[in-house]
């Protein structure tokens, strides 16, 4: 069973009337949110059985974007779906875990696994030394950053020096940021143009800062770039790729169980057929738990 959270129609940039003013959200891909996967994972009890005692007939409360397709969106009528959502709930189904999901911003996420506020993160969160150390990681996709800009402005060329003289906006505590953060400081070092990074607190404020004038580009996991309508374009290097993965806290026992319940998603076509109702790309063969960066 999935509770999904809604919040008031016009509260912030994240929700509804914001989204479609976002060639990110645009409204046929957010229509398409609404139904139900194509195919429907089962409660499998020998899963089950994996989930920690502390767990076990609790509602897993999972904290996830709202405005990034195709990874969460939220539909014209208040709904939730995309990949990373229906992930986090085919695991609970697997697990016989109720799943509440509860949009809130990247940047509070490790913070509010550390908190209890959240049993898991379902983002597009890249797998990173730093985060091994601090969260569980479950991977679920394969990702990589690029940047997106409108349609009439000029292409970025394929190396991370064109990025120098670009403002780019980022989503504040991502790795795109720390990425596109330490290019800016080889531009400075080169001399080459001082690259600005604009670091925000969602998505849907990326967007906005370049359809605003306030930024050049704005860098994203191709996935989500791939989804813009054609008042965008995709554009400059390929950087950061790397695993994403469903964060858990730390040594809580549960990544276990979640491993496995991916695993078995993979292997009954569930997960596949998520992928393919958003046409995401990126998928892998097999789940891991905390790989090796």
């Amino acid at each position: 069973m999935s509770l999904r959270s809604r919040r008031p129609a016009l509260a912030v940039i994240g929700t509804a009337a914001a989204i479609a003013l976002l060639a990110g959200c645009a409204a046929s891909t957010a229509d398409e949110a609404a139904p139900t996967p194509t195919a429907t994972p089962t409660v499998d009890a020998e899963l089950a059985a994996l989930v920690p005692e502390q767990f076990a007939g609790q509602t897993l409360k999972v904290g996830t974007g709202e405005n990034n397709p195709p990874l969460y969106i939220r539909s014209t009528d208040g709904s939730l779906g995309g990949v990373a959502i229906e992930i986090a709930e085919g695991v609970g189904e697997k697990l016989g875990l109720d799943v509440e999901i509860i949009p809130t911003e990247f940047a509070a996420t490790i913070p509010g696994l550390d908190s209890g506020q959240f049993g898991m993160i379902a983002f597009g969160a890249s797998v990173t030394a730093e985060r091994l150390e601090v969260v569980d990681m479950v991977t679920y996709f394969d990702v990589a950053y690029r940047l997106g800009v409108l349609a009439d402005a000029d292409e970025v060329g394929d190396e991370m020096d064109d990025l120098c003289g670009l403002t780019i906006s980022v989503v504040a505590g991502s790795i795109q940021e720390q990425a596109v953060r330490e290019q800016a400081a080889a531009c400075d070092a080169d001399g080459l143009g001082a690259l600005t990074v604009l670091g925000l607190g969602d998505q849907a404020e990326a967007y906005l800062a370049v359809q605003s004038g306030q930024a050049d580009a704005t860098a994203n996991g191709e996935n989500s770039l791939l989804v813009l309508d054609d008042s965008w374009k995709v554009t400059g290097p390929s950087f950061a790729a790397a695993p994403a993965a469903l964060m858990l806290k730390k040594d809580s026992g549960l990544g276990e169980a979640v491993v496995a319940a991916v695993n078995a998603m993979i292997e009954d076509g569930t997960y596949a057929a998520i992928f393919d109702k958003y046409g995401a790309v990126g998928q892998i063969a097999e789940s891991q738990l905390n790989p090796a960066p």
